[in-house]
């Protein structure tokens, strides 16, 4: 909540309409289905998919990945 208290207007607004979907029911059909499909997180099948593509798209990029101990990392 520091993080929150110190952003702009615009973030603490955007921060409460998030707030505000969380109590709504959709909000955990939403978020599961872009926690496991956008970003990967369980579904083994899509992380290989998406780097093959990835690869066969750009055969010389390099990237990186690093881990967060907290939900904002």
């Amino acid at each position: 909540m520091k993080a929150v208290d110190r952003s702009s207007r615009r973030a603490r607004t955007a921060f409460n309409a998030l707030v505000a979907f969380m109590a709504s029911p959709p909000f955990r059909d939403v978020m599961g289905r872009m926690r496991n499909k956008l970003t990967f997180h369980y579904d083994p099948r899509i992380v290989e998919s998406t780097l093959a593509s990835l690869v066969a798209k750009h055969p010389d990029a390099t990237g990186s990945v690093s881990l967060g101990d907290e939900p904002h990392n």
